[in-house]
């Protein structure tokens, strides 16, 4: 998890506190050789505070291309910022020995 990305699109640090004016929460993750056509499936996740009670807050649906190592997903913020409180994303692959990688973060309240 991180605030900005490299140009070869990857979180260099792992960040699991975020300002509420963050614009952009990326989350990237190594492939470690799926093959091309895997589908993967990636979860954003509000788990409660500020906002109230757990939500899904996006899902997306994509598919490995060639020589894809690294996955990257973001989450863009509102206006208003996100909500204070917990989140998690979550990365599934579609294939049988592959486990989910999930990793929670936090949104700090405004000072």
């Amino acid at each position: 998890m991180c605030g900005q990305v490299t140009t070869d699109k990857e979180c260099t640090s792992d960040t699991s506190t975020f300002g509420k004016d963050t614009p952009k929460l990326f989350a990237t993750a190594d492939l470690n050789n799926a093959p091309e056509g895997t589908k993967v499936k990636i979860d954003w996740k509000y788990l409660g505070g500020e906002a109230g009670t757990a939500a899904e807050i996006d899902s997306i649906d994509l598919e490995t291309k060639s020589n894809m190592t690294t996955i990257t997903s973001h989450l863009s913020a509102p206006s208003k910022g996100l909500p204070a409180g917990k989140y998690e994303v979550v990365m599934s692959l579609d294939t049988d020995n592959s486990k989910p990688i999930s990793k929670q973060f936090s949104i700090a309240s405004a000072k």
